[in-house]
């Protein structure tokens, strides 16, 4: 689908608020209300939405509207599976031909990350976005005109942290994190391909990622389509 630039600019918008990990499964997406939190009309708003029922990322049900969905477990385990190959090809990649000005972007992201983590921040939600920019900004220093919009959808569906566990353990996990993407930065500013690829597979294969992006409901481990309900249905 081809969006306009302002649908384009609503797409992104809205992509990044269904990121959010307070999102919940099975939420409604009122196009008049998520207009006003992006800044944008109903139409613009309207056909990000249908792009983003494409990708998997919104549940659109006739005569209800959209809705966030969440992958299954299958579902979530091949999306996962896919992002951990390309951005383990990625890391080699990037090893091999990130520029200064990609290595200076990646340095930023660090230092976001690093004060996200000093920060009041009980549920990561800072984090959690410095830590989704480092994997964009690594996507991007590998130069490669498909990679970032092959691992978009699944970066997009597979999050680092559930809403619902304990605050010390997201700091924990954290922190680890904040050590292992220092160590594929190191690669990369080596110019170390192998290490490069063994860091970041060893990074997305440890536990702590293997949790969905949204909190989970009665349906959210079903493998059937999660079904409107007047009386379950959240509102924005």
């Amino acid at each position: 689908m081809h969006l306009t630039t302002q649908q384009q600019q609503s797409y992104r918008k809205i992509r990044a608020y269904l990121l959010a990990p307070e999102r919940r499964v099975g939420e409604r997406l009122v196009e008049r209300k998520i207009g006003e939190l992006v800044g944008a009309s109903r139409t613009p708003v309207r056909q990000a939405l249908i792009q983003l029922a494409q990708e998997g990322l919104v549940e659109h049900a006739p005569q209800w509207g959209f809705f966030v969905r969440q992958p299954d477990e299958d579902e979530f385990g091949e999306l996962y599976d896919i992002r951990l190959r390309l951005e383990s090809y990625a890391a080699r990649r990037a090893a091999l031909r990130a520029t200064a000005e990609d290595l200076k972007g990646l340095r930023e992201t660090m230092v976001n990350m690093r004060r996200a983590l000093a920060a009041d921040d009980p549920a990561g939600l800072r984090f959690s976005e410095a830590d989704r920019e480092f994997h964009v900004r690594l996507l991007e220093a590998a130069h490669g005109r498909w990679l970032v919009r092959l691992v978009n959808i699944s970066l997009l569906q597979v999050g680092q942290n559930a809403p619902d566990i304990p605050a010390a353990k997201i700091r924990a996990a954290n922190a680890e994190t904040v050590r292992e993407h220092q160590a594929i930065f190191d690669a990369l500013k080596r110019h170390d391909a192998d290490a490069a690829e063994r860091l970041i597979t060893e990074h997305l294969s440890f536990p702590k990622m293997l949790k969905p992006i949204h909190g989970t409901g009665k349906n959210s481990r079903t493998k059937e389509p999660l079904k409107p309900s007047k009386s379950t249905r959240k509102t924005i």
